[in-house]
């Protein structure tokens, strides 16, 4: 397969994933409802744990990390399964999207462990390492990073443990350039929208002042970072149901 064909199939998929926000709009509710969840979290654990931080504040801290990356693969999870409803032309709901992620429960809470020792591990790497420890954390977090947005498709979809997923990583060469093509392209589209939007801001700022300038900058930033991993976790479930499960997808075609 040429270089234009995986570059096709790399367009095709992206332009299939916006068109899913379009065919189920509850997609879209997956990301408000999970930031709610946290926030929440956020209110309890200040509200009760900052009288013993001065005890306990390292066990204290893990904890925290620990659940608020539990919450945040939770509704990933959901999100994928509800992308994979919409891909069988079912009407995509939170119901079954949380039923899904509870039935993974063990294999999230796995995940998220492993995902905490690696990301120390990483840090270590880059405070100790210097100018190469910096590189070398960067490179292997890039590659972790991707790894982890194809394990949970697998754990959530493909009905396999945590383990099984990760070994199962091995399937997802064959989608290495779409893979490449996504990653290298998104990253200076959402640099250019982000400079964009930040140039709005300042005429906003030369023209209403400064305070109204930063609530459109801030407004604006949330809602790039809120697309972005909409389209994102929807591209990879595509990504990993069509080019390494192999399943076919309604208004997707590749080469």
């Amino acid at each position: 397969m040429s270089f234009v064909d995986r570059l096709s199939n790399s367009w095709n998929i992206f332009k299939t994933s916006v068109d899913f926000l379009k065919r189920d709009k509850s997609l879209m509710l997956v990301p408000v409802v999970g930031a709610g969840f946290i926030l929440a979290f956020l209110a309890l654990f200040f509200f009760f744990a900052l009288p013993f931080m001065q005890y306990g504040g390292w066990w204290l801290m893990i904890l925290f990390l620990f659940i608020i990356n539990i919450i945040a693969v939770f509704f990933a999870s959901v999100q994928v399964w509800m992308v994979y409803e919409v891909a069988l032309g079912k009407d995509a709901t939170l119901s079954s999207g949380f039923k899904r992620a509870f039935g993974n429960l063990w294999d999230i809470l796995f995940f998220v462990v492993a995902s905490l020792i690696i990301g120390s591990v990483l840090r270590a790497i880059r405070q100790r390492g210097g100018i190469a420890g910096e590189i070398t954390s960067g490179v292997v977090g890039v590659f972790v990073g991707i790894a982890q947005k194809l394990v949970i498709p697998a754990m959530i979809i493909s009905e396999r443990n945590f383990w099984d997923s990760v070994k199962g990583l091995g399937k997802a060469l064959k989608a290495a350039p779409e893979i490449a093509v996504y990653e290298i392209g998104v990253g200076p589209l959402l640099i250019i929208a982000a400079l964009l939007w930040a140039g709005f801001s300042f005429l906003v700022m030369l023209v209403l002042g400064l305070i109204p300038a930063v609530v459109v900058f801030f407004i604006g930033i949330v809602l790039l970072i809120y697309v972005y991993d909409l389209i994102d976790k929807i591209y990879y479930t595509l990504l990993y149901l069509t080019l390494i499960e192999k399943k076919k997808v309604k208004g997707l075609k590749l080469r």
